[in-house]
C-alpha cells in the first residue's frame, strides 16, 4: 500500500477509534470534533510537500483551510464565511479540472465524470443545512472511493489529481463519522 493511502487510512482509523473509545467511556458515539480542524490541514500539508506543484495541490491547501474553519468559533463570522466560500469555489474549480481532464483524455473512466459532476454541485453547500452538507459529502465520498478504486497512476502528472481525490475521500470519511454520531442519537 502506498504511503499516502496508509496515512489517510490511519488518520481516519484514529478518528473512528477515538469515537468508539468515547462510546465506551461516555456511553454515546462521540467523534473527536476538536481534532477535526487539525487533521485536514495536516494531511493537506503532507500531500502538498510530497506532490509536485500543481493546481490540485493548491486546491488541497485552500480546501483544508476552508472546510474546517467553522469549528473555530472565536473567529469573526465574516472571515469564516469568506473562507468557506473560498473552499466551495475551490471544490467547484476542482470539478471543472477533473471534467476537463476527463474530456481531454481518450482513456477516461466514467467514475471521474461522476466525481467531477458532484464536485460541480458544491455551490449547494452555501445552504447552511446539515442535511444538505452531509448528503453532499456522502455522495462525494462514495464517488471519490469509486474513482480511487478505478484509477491507476500511470504517469507522474496524474499524481496531484490522485492525491486530491484521496484528500477529498478523507474529508468525506470524517464527515461520515460525524454523521454516524448524529444518527446514533436517533437509534
Amino acid at each position: 500500500m502506498r504511503w499516502d493511502k496508509k496515512l489517510t487510512f490511519y488518520l481516519t482509523l484514529l478518528y473512528f477509534i477515538y469515537a468508539l473509545s468515547n462510546m465506551l467511556t461516555l456511553g454515546d458515539f462521540v467523534p473527536p470534533v476538536p481534532i477535526f480542524p487539525f487533521l485536514i490541514p495536516f494531511l493537506a500539508l503532507c500531500f502538498f510537500i510530497k506532490t509536485p506543484v500543481s493546481l490540485f495541490s493548491l486546491l488541497m491547501i485552500i480546501i483544508s483551510i476552508g472546510v474546517p474553519i467553522h469549528m473555530f468559533t472565536f473567529l469573526d463570522p465574516l472571515i469564516i464565511n469568506w473562507f468557506s466560500l473560498l473552499a466551495i469555489i475551490s471544490l467547484f474549480i476542482g470539478g471543472i479540472l477533473i471534467l476537463k481532464q476527463f474530456y481531454s483524455n481518450d482513456n477516461s473512466i466514467y467514475s471521474n465524470y461522476l466525481f467531477g459532476i458532484i464536485m460541480l454541485l458544491s455551490p449547494v453547500l452555501i445552504i447552511h443545512n446539515n442535511y444538505v452538507l452531509y448528503t453532499y459529502f456522502i455522495c462525494l465520498g462514495l464517488t471519490s472511493l469509486i474513482c480511487l478504486k478505478s484509477n491507476r497512476i500511470k504517469k507522474q502528472r496524474f499524481l496531484g489529481e490522485y492525491r486530491f481525490i484521496l484528500f477529498i475521500a478523507f474529508i468525506c470519511s470524517l464527515y461520515s463519522i460525524n454523521l454516524l454520531a448524529l444518527l446514533s442519537f436517533y437509534f
